[in-house]
């Protein structure tokens, strides 16, 4: 293999200087640089969530996040939001602890339900939440259905998603017990939905 003129002269004039040119941190060992002041901003940014969360709940080896920091309202409630998962991989449990809406948002399996948890190719079937997430808004569900293509078919309270064109978009479905569609959703070429019409309008995105 030929080496460049350039480069094979820039080797030749490293190797004149001798090694006591380069920084002292340079020919340190790796692990001995690890926290000093030469340490990567990824390395600071872990650091202070692991003081924050605790050794625990740094992001797992598989890349599952643990835990997360949330700020609301302009950073006037705080809250800390804690993760799990099951064997397989699957989200399981929400805690939510701090100021503002807190408590825990259950996707298991509750005993024997089979209306709840995951289905057995992992669909979700349910959400169950803590008193305070339902006054706050977060809907609770359980008993969602999928297709053999596992698109969502049904939702309690909601009537069957039934209707899909080709791309697997949505047609038709019931939104409430009161609004009913009178007419397919149209989608433009990126599969955005762009018209829906219901018995009391027709909305244009």
């Amino acid at each position: 293999m030929t080496v460049p003129y350039r480069i094979l002269s820039l080797l030749l004039c490293l190797l004149a200087a001798g090694p006591m040119s380069l920084p002292a941190w340079a020919l340190a060992r790796p692990e001995n640089r690890v926290g000093d002041s030469f340490s990567s901003p990824l390395q600071s940014a872990s650091a202070d969530r692991d003081q924050t969360l605790g050794k625990s709940d740094r992001i797992k080896v598989d890349g599952k996040r643990r835990g997360v920091m949330e700020a609301i309202d302009s950073g006037s409630m705080s809250r800390t939001v804690k993760y799990d998962y099951d064997l397989l991989s699957r989200l399981t449990k929400e805690t939510l602890t701090g100021t503002g809406p807190v408590g825990v948002v259950d996707y298991s399996q509750q005993g024997s339900d089979t209306t709840t948890g995951y289905d057995k190719v992992g669909n979700r079937r349910s959400r169950i939440a803590g008193t305070a997430l339902q006054t706050a808004g977060l809907v609770q569900f359980t008993g969602q259905t999928f297709d053999s293509s596992d698109r969502l078919k049904t939702l309690a309270g909601y009537d069957a998603f039934a209707s899909f064109d080709d791309n697997g978009n949505t047609l038709r479905g019931k939104l409430s017990s009161s609004v009913a569609q009178t007419a397919n959703d149209i989608y433009d070429l990126e599969n955005h939905l762009v018209t829906r019409t219901t018995a009391n309008q027709t909305i244009q995105i």
